[in-house]
Protein backbone atom coordinates (compact mmCIF):
# COMPACT_ATOMS: atom_id res chain seq x y z
CA UNK A 1 0.00 0.00 0.00
CA UNK A 2 1.19 3.40 -0.72
CA UNK A 3 0.47 6.01 1.07
CA UNK A 4 2.67 8.94 -1.38
CA UNK A 5 -0.55 11.29 -1.87
CA UNK A 6 -0.05 14.65 -0.05
CA UNK A 7 -2.72 16.97 0.66
CA UNK A 8 -3.33 19.45 -2.68
CA UNK A 9 -5.18 22.59 -2.52
CA UNK A 10 -8.24 20.41 -3.74
CA UNK A 11 -7.99 18.63 -0.28
CA UNK A 12 -7.60 22.63 1.80
CA UNK A 13 -10.73 23.14 -0.13
CA UNK A 14 -12.37 20.61 1.35
CA UNK A 15 -11.04 21.01 5.18
CA UNK A 16 -11.73 24.31 4.88
CA UNK A 17 -15.26 23.58 3.91
CA UNK A 18 -15.20 21.33 6.95
CA UNK A 19 -13.77 24.39 9.63
CA UNK A 20 -16.78 26.33 8.04
CA UNK A 21 -19.56 24.04 8.91
CA UNK A 22 -18.31 22.83 12.22
CA UNK A 23 -17.85 26.67 13.16
CA UNK A 24 -21.76 27.01 12.86
CA UNK A 25 -22.05 24.27 14.85
CA UNK A 26 -19.62 25.17 17.50
CA UNK A 27 -21.44 28.61 17.51
CA UNK A 28 -24.89 27.68 17.39
CA UNK A 29 -23.77 25.48 20.62
CA UNK A 30 -22.38 28.37 21.95
CA UNK A 31 -25.92 30.75 21.30
CA UNK A 32 -28.26 27.64 22.93
CA UNK A 33 -25.79 27.51 26.04
CA UNK A 34 -26.18 31.43 26.79
CA UNK A 35 -29.63 31.04 26.23
CA UNK A 36 -29.17 33.85 23.29
CA UNK A 37 -30.74 30.99 20.58
CA UNK A 38 -32.45 33.96 18.53
CA UNK A 39 -32.82 34.64 14.73
CA UNK A 40 -31.23 37.66 14.26
CA UNK A 41 -28.58 36.17 16.58
CA UNK A 42 -28.29 33.54 14.72
CA UNK A 43 -27.83 35.58 11.53
CA UNK A 44 -25.45 38.05 12.87
CA UNK A 45 -23.27 35.00 14.04
CA UNK A 46 -23.27 33.33 10.68
CA UNK A 47 -22.85 36.72 8.36
CA UNK A 48 -19.75 37.14 10.88
CA UNK A 49 -18.48 33.70 10.48
CA UNK A 50 -18.69 33.79 6.74
CA UNK A 51 -17.09 36.87 6.44
CA UNK A 52 -14.25 35.79 8.83
CA UNK A 53 -14.25 32.74 6.26
CA UNK A 54 -14.13 34.66 3.16
CA UNK A 55 -11.04 36.36 4.32
CA UNK A 56 -9.20 33.25 5.69
CA UNK A 57 -9.58 31.54 2.31
CA UNK A 58 -8.26 34.91 0.22
CA UNK A 59 -5.26 34.66 2.74
CA UNK A 60 -4.25 31.70 2.33
CA UNK A 61 -5.37 31.57 -1.13
CA UNK A 62 -7.51 27.89 -0.54
CA UNK A 63 -9.19 27.09 -3.79
CA UNK A 64 -12.42 25.45 -4.76
CA UNK A 65 -11.65 23.54 -7.76
CA UNK A 66 -12.93 20.07 -7.04
CA UNK A 67 -11.50 17.04 -9.61
CA UNK A 68 -13.97 14.63 -11.11
CA UNK A 69 -13.24 12.23 -8.39
CA UNK A 70 -14.33 14.67 -5.32
CA UNK A 71 -17.49 16.28 -7.56
CA UNK A 72 -18.57 12.37 -7.42
CA UNK A 73 -18.27 11.90 -3.87
CA UNK A 74 -20.65 15.27 -3.07
CA UNK A 75 -22.87 14.67 -5.56
CA UNK A 76 -23.16 11.15 -4.53
CA UNK A 77 -23.27 12.25 -1.10
CA UNK A 78 -26.06 15.08 -1.76
CA UNK A 79 -28.20 12.78 -3.69
CA UNK A 80 -27.69 9.78 -0.69
CA UNK A 81 -29.19 12.52 1.20
CA UNK A 82 -31.71 13.95 -0.45
CA UNK A 83 -32.81 9.86 -0.66
CA UNK A 84 -32.75 9.35 3.03
CA UNK A 85 -34.26 12.68 3.75
CA UNK A 86 -37.33 11.48 1.08
CA UNK A 87 -37.69 8.11 3.42
CA UNK A 88 -37.44 9.73 6.47
CA UNK A 89 -40.42 10.66 9.29
CA UNK A 90 -39.53 13.31 11.74
CA UNK A 91 -38.51 11.28 15.01
CA UNK A 92 -40.56 13.51 17.50
CA UNK A 93 -42.39 10.50 19.27
CA UNK A 94 -40.61 10.18 22.54
CA UNK A 95 -40.26 7.09 24.85
CA UNK A 96 -36.61 6.83 22.81
CA UNK A 97 -33.33 8.90 22.16
CA UNK A 98 -34.49 10.39 18.80
CA UNK A 99 -37.80 11.76 20.28
CA UNK A 100 -36.32 13.70 23.16
CA UNK A 101 -33.72 15.21 21.35
CA UNK A 102 -35.96 16.13 18.78
CA UNK A 103 -38.18 17.70 20.93
CA UNK A 104 -35.32 19.15 22.81
CA UNK A 105 -34.39 21.12 19.58
CA UNK A 106 -38.16 22.24 18.84
CA UNK A 107 -38.12 23.65 22.48
CA UNK A 108 -34.91 25.77 21.66
CA UNK A 109 -35.95 26.70 18.55
CA UNK A 110 -39.21 28.37 20.10
CA UNK A 111 -38.50 29.46 23.20
CA UNK A 112 -35.09 30.72 22.75
CA UNK A 113 -33.27 28.78 25.70
CA UNK A 114 -32.71 25.31 27.09
CA UNK A 115 -35.29 25.56 30.24
CA UNK A 116 -38.97 25.53 29.52
CA UNK A 117 -42.43 24.70 31.51
CA UNK A 118 -44.60 22.21 30.58
CA UNK A 119 -48.40 21.39 31.60
CA UNK A 120 -48.65 20.03 34.75
CA UNK A 121 -44.88 19.84 35.14
CA UNK A 122 -44.33 22.30 38.48
CA UNK A 123 -47.39 20.24 40.06
CA UNK A 124 -45.49 17.09 39.46
CA UNK A 125 -42.34 18.84 40.26
CA UNK A 126 -43.74 18.95 43.87
CA UNK A 127 -43.95 15.73 43.96
CA UNK A 128 -41.04 14.52 42.47
CA UNK A 129 -38.23 17.27 42.91
CA UNK A 130 -35.62 17.95 41.27
CA UNK A 131 -33.71 15.45 38.85
CA UNK A 132 -35.68 12.87 36.09
CA UNK A 133 -38.91 13.88 34.89
CA UNK A 134 -40.47 10.81 34.84
CA UNK A 135 -43.58 12.40 32.81
CA UNK A 136 -41.61 14.28 30.49
CA UNK A 137 -39.01 11.21 29.31
CA UNK A 138 -35.48 12.16 28.23
CA UNK A 139 -35.93 15.39 30.65
CA UNK A 140 -34.59 16.92 33.82
CA UNK A 141 -36.30 19.04 36.03
CA UNK A 142 -34.03 21.72 37.23
CA UNK A 143 -34.25 23.00 40.96
CA UNK A 144 -36.56 25.75 40.08
CA UNK A 145 -38.90 23.25 38.83
CA UNK A 146 -38.62 23.54 34.91
CA UNK A 147 -37.79 21.03 32.47
CA UNK A 148 -34.11 20.64 30.75
CA UNK A 149 -32.58 17.79 28.23
CA UNK A 150 -30.83 15.31 29.66
CA UNK A 151 -28.85 15.24 25.96
CA UNK A 152 -26.16 16.67 24.76
CA UNK A 153 -26.61 20.54 23.93
CA UNK A 154 -24.69 20.86 20.28
CA UNK A 155 -26.22 18.12 18.20
CA UNK A 156 -29.59 19.62 19.67
CA UNK A 157 -28.57 23.16 18.40
CA UNK A 158 -27.70 21.98 15.39
CA UNK A 159 -31.04 20.49 15.04
CA UNK A 160 -32.71 23.52 16.52
CA UNK A 161 -31.18 25.85 13.73
CA UNK A 162 -32.62 23.58 10.62
CA UNK A 163 -35.87 23.51 12.66
CA UNK A 164 -35.97 27.13 12.53
CA UNK A 165 -35.22 27.77 8.85
CA UNK A 166 -37.38 24.68 7.11
CA UNK A 167 -39.20 23.42 10.06
CA UNK A 168 -39.95 19.77 10.22
CA UNK A 169 -38.45 19.48 7.28
CA UNK A 170 -34.88 20.46 8.65
CA UNK A 171 -34.39 17.23 10.48
CA UNK A 172 -33.34 16.08 7.19
CA UNK A 173 -31.58 18.73 6.00
CA UNK A 174 -29.39 19.05 9.48
CA UNK A 175 -28.28 15.07 9.06
CA UNK A 176 -28.17 15.33 5.66
CA UNK A 177 -25.76 18.19 5.91
CA UNK A 178 -23.93 15.65 8.16
CA UNK A 179 -23.95 12.76 6.10
CA UNK A 180 -22.22 14.93 2.81
CA UNK A 181 -19.86 16.45 5.52
CA UNK A 182 -19.11 12.51 6.42
CA UNK A 183 -19.16 10.69 2.99
CA UNK A 184 -16.78 13.30 1.61
CA UNK A 185 -14.17 13.34 4.11
CA UNK A 186 -14.27 9.56 4.62
CA UNK A 187 -13.37 9.29 0.78
CA UNK A 188 -11.18 11.75 1.06
CA UNK A 189 -9.12 10.31 3.75
CA UNK A 190 -9.34 6.96 1.41
CA UNK A 191 -7.36 8.92 -1.02
CA UNK A 192 -5.31 9.77 1.32
CA UNK A 193 -3.91 7.07 2.04
CA UNK A 194 -4.04 4.47 -1.02
CA UNK A 195 -3.17 4.58 -4.69
CA UNK A 196 -6.57 5.87 -5.13
CA UNK A 197 -7.46 3.30 -7.81
CA UNK A 198 -10.51 2.05 -5.77
CA UNK A 199 -11.95 5.49 -4.82
CA UNK A 200 -14.70 5.45 -7.18
CA UNK A 201 -15.57 2.13 -5.64
CA UNK A 202 -14.87 2.87 -2.01
CA UNK A 203 -17.06 5.64 -2.68
CA UNK A 204 -20.41 3.11 -3.84
CA UNK A 205 -19.53 0.96 -1.08
CA UNK A 206 -20.28 3.97 1.57
CA UNK A 207 -23.33 5.24 -0.14
CA UNK A 208 -24.67 1.79 0.05
CA UNK A 209 -23.52 1.47 4.01
CA UNK A 210 -26.33 0.44 5.68
CA UNK A 211 -26.01 1.83 8.76
CA UNK A 212 -25.25 5.25 7.49
CA UNK A 213 -28.52 5.43 5.84
CA UNK A 214 -30.52 3.91 8.48
CA UNK A 215 -29.85 6.13 11.37
CA UNK A 216 -29.48 9.07 9.09
CA UNK A 217 -32.95 8.93 9.43
CA UNK A 218 -33.29 9.52 12.90
CA UNK A 219 -32.33 12.28 15.00
CA UNK A 220 -29.52 10.91 17.37
CA UNK A 221 -26.42 12.32 18.29
CA UNK A 222 -24.08 9.55 16.45
CA UNK A 223 -24.93 11.44 13.27
CA UNK A 224 -23.17 14.46 14.40
CA UNK A 225 -19.94 12.36 16.02
CA UNK A 226 -19.85 10.22 12.58
CA UNK A 227 -19.79 13.65 10.59
CA UNK A 228 -16.88 15.46 13.13
CA UNK A 229 -14.89 12.28 13.97
CA UNK A 230 -14.03 11.51 10.41
CA UNK A 231 -13.43 15.21 9.43
CA UNK A 232 -11.21 15.38 12.41
CA UNK A 233 -9.53 12.05 11.12
CA UNK A 234 -8.79 13.39 7.97
CA UNK A 235 -7.54 16.13 9.11
CA UNK A 236 -4.87 14.61 11.18
CA UNK A 237 -3.75 12.58 8.59
CA UNK A 238 -3.73 15.60 6.18
CA UNK A 239 -1.10 17.13 9.23
CA UNK A 240 0.85 14.47 9.17
CA UNK A 241 1.83 14.80 6.07
CA UNK A 242 2.08 18.84 6.31
CA UNK A 243 1.68 20.91 9.32
CA UNK A 244 -0.48 23.72 7.84
CA UNK A 245 -2.89 25.73 10.16
CA UNK A 246 -5.62 24.62 8.29
CA UNK A 247 -4.92 21.01 8.73
CA UNK A 248 -4.84 21.77 12.63
CA UNK A 249 -7.95 24.13 12.84
CA UNK A 250 -10.13 21.22 10.73
CA UNK A 251 -8.65 18.71 13.16
CA UNK A 252 -9.19 20.70 16.88
CA UNK A 253 -12.44 22.48 16.18
CA UNK A 254 -14.40 19.62 15.58
CA UNK A 255 -12.47 16.70 17.63
CA UNK A 256 -13.17 19.42 20.40
CA UNK A 257 -17.17 19.64 19.45
CA UNK A 258 -17.22 15.85 19.28
CA UNK A 259 -16.49 16.06 23.30
CA UNK A 260 -19.47 18.00 24.20
CA UNK A 261 -21.38 15.54 21.61
CA UNK A 262 -20.72 11.93 22.89
CA UNK A 263 -19.10 10.70 26.32
CA UNK A 264 -16.81 8.76 23.56
CA UNK A 265 -15.59 12.31 22.85
CA UNK A 266 -14.31 12.71 25.75
CA UNK A 267 -11.31 10.07 25.61
CA UNK A 268 -11.34 10.90 21.63
CA UNK A 269 -9.84 13.97 22.59
CA UNK A 270 -6.85 13.79 24.25
CA UNK A 271 -5.89 11.14 21.43
CA UNK A 272 -6.17 12.96 18.60
CA UNK A 273 -4.32 15.84 20.77
CA UNK A 274 -1.60 13.26 21.02
CA UNK A 275 -1.21 12.32 17.77
CA UNK A 276 -1.34 15.76 16.89
CA UNK A 277 2.05 16.06 18.78
CA UNK A 278 3.46 12.91 17.35
CA UNK A 279 2.27 13.95 14.09
CA UNK A 280 5.45 17.01 14.69
CA UNK A 281 8.08 15.38 16.70
CA UNK A 282 10.34 16.29 13.65
CA UNK A 283 8.47 20.01 13.46
CA UNK A 284 8.59 21.26 17.07
CA UNK A 285 8.45 25.02 15.31
CA UNK A 286 5.24 24.32 14.44
CA UNK A 287 3.92 24.98 18.35
CA UNK A 288 7.21 27.02 19.21
CA UNK A 289 6.18 29.70 16.09
CA UNK A 290 2.76 30.81 17.63
CA UNK A 291 2.39 28.84 20.57
CA UNK A 292 -0.50 31.24 22.52
CA UNK A 293 -3.02 31.23 19.29
CA UNK A 294 -1.93 27.07 18.68
CA UNK A 295 -1.53 25.88 22.02
CA UNK A 296 -2.74 28.43 25.04
CA UNK A 297 -5.53 30.66 23.50
CA UNK A 298 -7.41 27.23 22.25
CA UNK A 299 -6.75 25.29 25.53
CA UNK A 300 -8.00 28.38 27.55
CA UNK A 301 -11.35 28.63 25.95
CA UNK A 302 -12.12 25.00 25.77
CA UNK A 303 -11.97 25.26 30.06
CA UNK A 304 -13.87 28.03 29.72
CA UNK A 305 -16.71 26.36 27.35
CA UNK A 306 -16.14 22.91 29.23
CA UNK A 307 -16.92 24.70 32.48
CA UNK A 308 -19.83 26.60 30.78
CA UNK A 309 -21.53 22.99 29.42
CA UNK A 310 -21.43 21.53 32.89
CA UNK A 311 -23.40 24.01 34.49
CA UNK A 312 -26.15 24.38 31.38
CA UNK A 313 -25.73 20.71 30.26
CA UNK A 314 -25.67 19.17 33.95
CA UNK A 315 -28.39 16.50 33.44
CA UNK A 316 -26.40 14.81 30.24
CA UNK A 317 -23.09 14.98 32.63
CA UNK A 318 -24.81 13.06 35.52
CA UNK A 319 -26.02 10.39 32.72
CA UNK A 320 -22.75 10.02 31.41
CA UNK A 321 -21.50 9.88 35.28
CA UNK A 322 -24.35 7.21 36.06
CA UNK A 323 -23.04 4.95 32.58
CA UNK A 324 -19.31 5.23 33.80
CA UNK A 325 -20.29 4.11 37.00
CA UNK A 326 -22.21 1.35 35.96
CA UNK A 327 -25.58 2.26 36.79
CA UNK A 328 -26.99 1.41 33.61
CA UNK A 329 -24.24 -0.96 32.20
CA UNK A 330 -24.54 -4.53 31.74
CA UNK A 331 -25.04 -6.63 34.98
CA UNK A 332 -22.80 -9.24 34.36
CA UNK A 333 -18.94 -9.11 33.03
CA UNK A 334 -18.14 -12.89 33.24
CA UNK A 335 -16.45 -14.54 30.76
CA UNK A 336 -19.62 -16.33 30.23
CA UNK A 337 -21.29 -13.33 29.48
CA UNK A 338 -18.83 -11.32 27.34
CA UNK A 339 -18.55 -15.15 25.04
CA UNK A 340 -22.68 -14.46 24.56
CA UNK A 341 -22.15 -10.56 23.46
CA UNK A 342 -19.21 -11.79 20.67
CA UNK A 343 -21.97 -14.30 19.68
CA UNK A 344 -24.57 -12.38 19.32
CA UNK A 345 -22.42 -9.47 17.71
CA UNK A 346 -21.71 -12.22 15.24
CA UNK A 347 -24.79 -13.01 14.34
CA UNK A 348 -25.79 -9.78 14.68
CA UNK A 349 -23.14 -8.75 11.50
CA UNK A 350 -23.76 -11.55 9.84
CA UNK A 351 -27.33 -10.84 9.39
CA UNK A 352 -27.03 -7.20 8.43
CA UNK A 353 -24.11 -8.22 5.78
CA UNK A 354 -21.17 -6.31 7.94
CA UNK A 355 -19.34 -9.73 9.07
CA UNK A 356 -17.47 -9.88 5.10
CA UNK A 357 -16.26 -6.21 5.37
CA UNK A 358 -15.80 -6.79 9.56
CA UNK A 359 -13.28 -10.13 8.25
CA UNK A 360 -11.73 -8.11 5.45
CA UNK A 361 -10.92 -5.03 7.41
CA UNK A 362 -8.87 -6.55 10.49
CA UNK A 363 -7.06 -8.43 7.79
CA UNK A 364 -6.10 -4.62 6.16
CA UNK A 365 -5.25 -3.50 9.73
CA UNK A 366 -3.05 -5.68 10.05
CA UNK A 367 -1.36 -5.35 6.63
CA UNK A 368 -0.71 -1.94 7.77
CA UNK A 369 0.26 -2.78 11.32
CA UNK A 370 3.19 -5.29 9.51
CA UNK A 371 4.25 -2.74 6.84
CA UNK A 372 5.14 0.25 9.69
CA UNK A 373 2.97 2.93 8.44
CA UNK A 374 1.95 4.82 11.07
CA UNK A 375 0.32 7.09 8.98
CA UNK A 376 -2.46 4.76 8.05
CA UNK A 377 -2.67 3.73 11.72
CA UNK A 378 -4.05 6.88 12.61
CA UNK A 379 -7.60 6.27 11.82
CA UNK A 380 -7.09 2.97 13.84
CA UNK A 381 -5.58 4.99 16.67
CA UNK A 382 -8.07 7.50 16.82
CA UNK A 383 -10.93 5.29 17.17
CA UNK A 384 -9.42 2.58 19.52
CA UNK A 385 -11.20 3.36 22.66
CA UNK A 386 -14.76 2.63 21.09
CA UNK A 387 -13.89 -0.20 20.12
CA UNK A 388 -14.48 -1.58 23.38
CA UNK A 389 -18.37 -1.50 22.96
CA UNK A 390 -17.21 -4.86 20.78
CA UNK A 391 -16.82 -6.42 24.01
CA UNK A 392 -19.57 -4.47 26.18
CA UNK A 393 -22.21 -2.77 24.13
CA UNK A 394 -23.88 -1.60 27.06
CA UNK A 395 -27.45 -1.49 25.06
CA UNK A 396 -30.16 -3.36 24.33
CA UNK A 397 -29.82 -6.43 21.94
CA UNK A 398 -32.77 -4.92 19.59
CA UNK A 399 -31.56 -4.78 16.48
CA UNK A 400 -31.04 -2.49 14.40
CA UNK A 401 -31.45 -0.41 16.75
CA UNK A 402 -27.95 -1.92 18.35
CA UNK A 403 -25.67 -1.24 15.60
CA UNK A 404 -25.65 2.42 16.65
CA UNK A 405 -22.31 1.55 18.66
CA UNK A 406 -20.87 1.06 15.89
CA UNK A 407 -22.32 3.16 13.36
CA UNK A 408 -20.01 6.50 13.91
CA UNK A 409 -16.63 4.70 14.57
CA UNK A 410 -15.88 1.00 14.54
CA UNK A 411 -18.01 0.01 11.04
CA UNK A 412 -16.71 2.91 9.13
CA UNK A 413 -12.93 2.30 10.71
CA UNK A 414 -13.22 -0.99 9.47
CA UNK A 415 -14.67 -0.35 6.17
CA UNK A 416 -11.50 1.87 5.64
CA UNK A 417 -9.29 -0.64 6.16
CA UNK A 418 -10.97 -3.37 4.45
CA UNK A 419 -10.97 -0.99 0.81
CA UNK A 420 -7.37 0.04 1.84
CA UNK A 421 -6.53 -3.75 2.06
CA UNK A 422 -8.19 -4.33 -1.74
CA UNK A 423 -6.43 -1.35 -2.84
CA UNK A 424 -3.03 -2.38 -1.73
CA UNK A 425 0.27 -3.66 -3.71
CA UNK A 426 -0.42 -7.14 -2.11
CA UNK A 427 -3.06 -7.81 -3.78
CA UNK A 428 -2.36 -6.80 -7.32
CA UNK A 429 -1.31 -10.07 -8.59
CA UNK A 430 -4.75 -11.18 -7.93
CA UNK A 431 -6.95 -9.32 -9.63
CA UNK A 432 -9.71 -11.96 -10.61
CA UNK A 433 -10.20 -12.75 -6.84
CA UNK A 434 -9.89 -8.39 -5.59
CA UNK A 435 -12.95 -8.49 -7.99
CA UNK A 436 -14.64 -10.89 -6.69
CA UNK A 437 -13.83 -10.26 -3.13
CA UNK A 438 -15.28 -6.79 -3.46
CA UNK A 439 -18.51 -7.73 -5.42
CA UNK A 440 -19.26 -10.01 -2.66
CA UNK A 441 -18.55 -7.30 0.09
CA UNK A 442 -20.99 -4.98 -1.96
CA UNK A 443 -23.39 -8.04 -2.16
CA UNK A 444 -23.59 -8.69 1.36
CA UNK A 445 -24.20 -5.14 2.31
CA UNK A 446 -26.35 -4.00 -0.72
CA UNK A 447 -28.99 -5.98 0.74
CA UNK A 448 -29.65 -4.82 4.09
CA UNK A 449 -29.80 -1.27 2.31
CA UNK A 450 -32.20 -1.82 -0.23
CA UNK A 451 -34.52 -3.46 1.91
CA UNK A 452 -34.79 -1.16 4.62
CA UNK A 453 -34.35 2.46 2.46
CA UNK A 454 -37.71 2.88 1.19
CA UNK A 455 -38.50 1.96 5.10
CA UNK A 456 -40.37 4.63 7.32
CA UNK A 457 -42.09 3.84 10.24
CA UNK A 458 -44.60 6.01 11.62
CA UNK A 459 -45.26 6.99 8.64
CA UNK A 460 -49.16 8.20 9.20
CA UNK A 461 -49.08 8.31 13.34
CA UNK A 462 -47.99 12.42 13.21
CA UNK A 463 -51.06 13.36 10.90
CA UNK A 464 -52.99 10.58 13.19
CA UNK A 465 -51.81 12.28 16.43
CA UNK A 466 -52.56 16.09 14.52
CA UNK A 467 -56.25 14.24 13.97
CA UNK A 468 -56.28 13.41 17.48
CA UNK A 469 -55.18 16.55 19.11
CA UNK A 470 -58.10 18.77 17.44
CA UNK A 471 -60.76 16.95 19.88
CA UNK A 472 -59.19 18.70 22.83
CA UNK A 473 -59.04 22.58 23.60
CA UNK A 474 -56.38 24.15 24.98
CA UNK A 475 -57.30 25.15 28.12
CA UNK A 476 -57.72 21.05 28.60
CA UNK A 477 -55.65 18.55 30.70
CA UNK A 478 -54.73 15.47 28.66
CA UNK A 479 -53.42 12.53 30.25
CA UNK A 480 -51.95 10.02 28.39
CA UNK A 481 -50.98 6.68 28.60
CA UNK A 482 -47.12 5.21 27.81
CA UNK A 483 -49.52 2.74 25.22
CA UNK A 484 -51.98 5.19 23.68
CA UNK A 485 -50.15 4.57 20.44
CA UNK A 486 -49.49 0.99 20.78
CA UNK A 487 -45.94 1.26 20.77
CA UNK A 488 -43.73 2.14 24.01
CA UNK A 489 -41.20 3.74 21.84
CA UNK A 490 -43.03 6.48 19.76
CA UNK A 491 -45.36 8.04 22.43
CA UNK A 492 -47.29 10.74 21.65
CA UNK A 493 -47.95 12.69 24.74
CA UNK A 494 -44.82 15.15 23.41
CA UNK A 495 -45.90 15.70 19.60
CA UNK A 496 -49.41 17.08 21.02
CA UNK A 497 -47.77 19.58 23.40
CA UNK A 498 -44.61 20.54 21.28
CA UNK A 499 -45.83 20.90 17.99
CA UNK A 500 -49.55 21.23 18.62
CA UNK A 501 -50.03 22.91 21.85
CA UNK A 502 -52.43 20.68 23.55
CA UNK A 503 -51.75 20.73 27.17
CA UNK A 504 -50.64 16.85 27.40
CA UNK A 505 -48.61 14.72 29.92
CA UNK A 506 -47.18 11.20 30.25
CA UNK A 507 -48.91 9.44 32.68
CA UNK A 508 -48.27 6.52 34.59
CA UNK A 509 -49.27 7.25 38.44
CA UNK A 510 -53.09 7.42 38.87
CA UNK A 511 -51.77 8.47 42.65
CA UNK A 512 -50.60 11.63 41.19
CA UNK A 513 -53.96 13.11 39.79
CA UNK A 514 -55.15 13.45 44.04
CA UNK A 515 -51.53 15.60 44.90
CA UNK A 516 -52.04 18.26 42.25
CA UNK A 517 -54.10 21.26 41.93
CA UNK A 518 -56.05 20.86 38.94
CA UNK A 519 -57.78 23.78 39.04
CA UNK A 520 -56.24 25.73 36.12
CA UNK A 521 -58.09 23.05 33.30
CA UNK A 522 -61.52 23.19 32.31
CA UNK A 523 -61.52 19.36 31.83
CA UNK A 524 -58.94 16.57 32.43
CA UNK A 525 -59.16 13.55 30.29
CA UNK A 526 -56.92 10.63 29.64
CA UNK A 527 -55.82 8.49 26.79
CA UNK A 528 -55.76 4.82 27.43
CA UNK A 529 -55.36 1.94 25.04
CA UNK A 530 -58.20 -1.04 25.40
CA UNK A 531 -55.12 -3.42 26.83
CA UNK A 532 -54.69 -0.41 29.48
CA UNK A 533 -57.65 0.40 30.67
CA UNK A 534 -58.11 -2.03 33.55
CA UNK A 535 -55.00 -0.08 34.71
CA UNK A 536 -57.01 2.95 35.44
CA UNK A 537 -60.70 1.77 35.73
CA UNK A 538 -59.49 -0.72 38.95
CA UNK A 539 -57.12 2.41 40.46
CA UNK A 540 -58.07 5.11 42.54
CA UNK A 541 -59.69 6.84 39.63
CA UNK A 542 -62.21 4.47 38.92
CA UNK A 543 -64.86 5.69 40.27
CA UNK A 544 -64.35 9.31 38.68
CA UNK A 545 -63.66 7.93 34.92
CA UNK A 546 -66.69 8.51 32.52
CA UNK A 547 -68.11 9.31 28.88
CA UNK A 548 -65.79 6.96 27.24
CA UNK A 549 -65.08 8.17 23.43
CA UNK A 550 -63.45 5.57 21.30
CA UNK A 551 -60.26 6.71 18.83
CA UNK A 552 -57.89 4.21 16.90
CA UNK A 553 -54.32 4.69 15.98
CA UNK A 554 -51.89 3.19 13.37
CA UNK A 555 -48.35 2.48 13.57
CA UNK A 556 -45.66 1.16 11.48
CA UNK A 557 -42.77 -0.11 13.41
CA UNK A 558 -39.68 -2.79 12.83
CA UNK A 559 -40.89 -5.87 14.33
CA UNK A 560 -39.21 -6.94 17.79
CA UNK A 561 -36.28 -9.42 17.72
CA UNK A 562 -37.00 -12.28 19.50
CA UNK A 563 -35.17 -12.31 22.57
CA UNK A 564 -34.56 -16.09 22.62
CA UNK A 565 -33.53 -16.37 19.06
CA UNK A 566 -29.78 -18.31 18.42
CA UNK A 567 -29.51 -16.14 15.05
CA UNK A 568 -30.47 -12.75 14.10
CA UNK A 569 -32.89 -12.92 11.36
CA UNK A 570 -33.76 -9.29 9.79
CA UNK A 571 -37.26 -7.91 11.31
CA UNK A 572 -40.08 -6.83 9.22
CA UNK A 573 -42.25 -3.64 8.63
CA UNK A 574 -45.52 -4.61 10.65
CA UNK A 575 -48.36 -2.07 11.00
CA UNK A 576 -50.41 -2.08 14.50
CA UNK A 577 -53.54 -0.49 14.79
CA UNK A 578 -54.77 0.16 18.68
CA UNK A 579 -57.46 1.49 19.96
CA UNK A 580 -59.09 2.60 22.87
CA UNK A 581 -60.89 5.30 24.82
CA UNK A 582 -60.75 9.36 25.77
CA UNK A 583 -61.82 9.21 29.34
CA UNK A 584 -62.90 12.22 30.91
CA UNK A 585 -62.18 12.50 34.88
CA UNK A 586 -64.59 13.92 37.40
CA UNK A 587 -62.67 16.90 39.38
CA UNK A 588 -64.65 16.31 42.14
CA UNK A 589 -62.60 13.51 44.47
Amino acid sequence: MTSSHNPTEEYRGLLALGVYSTSIAWGVFILAMIDAFRGWLILAMFILLTMAFAYAIKRYRVSFRFSQSTGLSIIGAMLLSLLIGYYSVPTIFTGRDQGSIAEAAIRLAENHRLEFSAPLGDQLFKIYGPGRALNFPGFYYTPEGQLITQFPLPYIAWLALFYTLFGLSGFAVANGILVTIFVVAFTLLFRLLSSGQKAQLFLLFVLSSFPLMWFAKFTLTENMALALLWLAITALVSFQKEQRLLNYAAAILPLSLLAFTRIEGLVLLPLGLGILYWSTRSNKEFWQQSQRERMIVPMLLFVALAALALTRNFPYYKEVARGLLGADGPTASSAAYLWASLKYLYSLFNGYGLLGVTIVGLFGLFNVWKQKNWTGLIPFLATLPVFIYVLIPTISHDHPWMLRRFSFAVLPCLALYAFLLLDSEKLRPYRVRTVVLTVGLFILTLFPFLKYLPVRENADLLSETARLSQQFQATDLVLVDQLASGDGWAMIAGPMNSLYHRQTVYFFNPQDLDKTDLSAFSRVLLIAPENRAAFYTESVLGARLSNPKPYTLEATSLAKPDPLATRVTLPELQTKTTRGNIFEINLQR
